[in-house]
Order: C-alpha cells, then structure tokens, then sequence
C-alpha cells in the first residue's frame, strides 16, 4: 500500500546517504561551472536516456543539447500491468498515451502547484513524457520533487491509483479538462491554468 511504496523509497535514499557518507542534494535541476564541468569524466557527462515520446503529439520528443552543462533529476512514475510487451505494437502504445495523458491531468497539474523547482521542463519533463515498457510504461514528467517527504510519496502513489482506477471505469480526466491547457499549465508551470484545469476533474483526486 502507500505505507510501504513511501517507506521504500524514503529507506532507499537514506541507504545511498549513508553508503556514500555524503550529502544528498535534492535539487532537480543544476548547471555545472564550466571548469567542473571540462574535467568531468566523459561517461559522466553523458546524458545516457534513449528518447522519450510525447503522449499528446504521438511523436518522439526531441532529446536536449549534448553540449550544454545543465543537468535534471527526474522522479518517474513506473506502472505496470503485465509482461512481454512489444514496444512497437500500436495497441501497448495507445495504452501507454491514454494512462500517461490521465497522469498529466492528475499527477502533471499536481505537480505544477507543488513542485517549486520550474527550471528541469527546459531540458526534460515536458507533458506527456513518457517511455514504453514490456511490462507498461514509466511517466516521464515529474521531478524528484516528490520523494522528499511521505507525504507527497504517498500523494503520487494515491493519485496514481485513482487515476488507473477511473480511467478504467471510463473516467478519462483530459477529456473533462481541456487538453491543450493541461499541456500548457505543465509546460509552462502555470499555477493558475492548474487549478482551473483540476477544478473541472472529480475531487477525488486529491
């Protein structure tokens, strides 16, 4: 239950922080010195993600510039409803786009009212990111912003289970909104479109 997906996570962090003897910074987005950044290590420069896809466009998203010296942490959503998929068929793929556009509208908008970091949506975590998976898909768009506390751990974990829930049930929150102005509350972190656009899905929600 949510009890134990936030005590897993909240345990794994202090794990790596007292493994390493050093101090975890939590921010989730930063540009290097250029000085830091030159002597790096090429391995550790390297972007190292394949290209997400974008849920709305069904196209793939453009990957950032490989020269530039900022950097983003992400804090993807991981669901699963099986094994084996094929990442090409177009059926696993509409599944993918359909859940991933009913996280933007509850988890996405969410975020844009509690996530202060705004900054990473220039490099990643546009609405609609996602990745396919051969057992279901991994959400793309938040930040790390939400494995800090218990409490918002075990928001996202609740939030995510409404929305699988009703969605099943035919409850399809980007349709009770307006898609394009879920796409713009997230990808401009417009606090107010949000809260309009969440005022319009079941307060269930949370």
């Amino acid at each position: 239950g949510q009890k134990a997906f936030s005590s897993s996570i909240l345990q794994v962090k202090a794990d790596i922080i007292a493994r390493s003897g050093k101090s975890m910074s939590l921010a989730s987005f930063t540009v290097f010195e250029e000085e830091v950044f030159r002597d790096m290590p090429e391995e550790a420069k390297e972007m190292g993600c394949d290209p997400d896809h974008n849920a709305w466009t069904e196209q793939e998203n453009p990957g950032p510039d490989p020269e530039t010296r900022a950097r983003a942490v992400g804090g993807h959503v991981h669901i699963g409803w099986g094994n084996g998929f094929d990442l090409k068929d177009p059926a696993h793929l509409d599944m993918c786009r359909e859940l991933i556009k009913q996280l933007d509208a509850s988890l996405g908008l969410h975020s844009v009212l509690e996530d202060k970091g705004t900054k990473r949506r220039a490099l990643y975590g546009a609405a609609g990111a996602f990745r396919p998976k051969p057992y279901g898909v991994e959400y793309r768009s938040l930040s790390n912003y939400w494995i800090i506390t218990e409490e918002l751990c075990q928001k996202v974990y609740t939030r995510s289970l409404q929305a699988i829930k009703d969605l099943r049930d035919g409850i399809r929150y980007w349709e009770l909104a307006n898609e394009k102005d879920i796409q713009l509350a997230i990808n401009t972190s417009n606090k107010g479109l949000a809260r309009s656009c969440l005022a319009q899905i079941p307060a269930k929600l949370g």
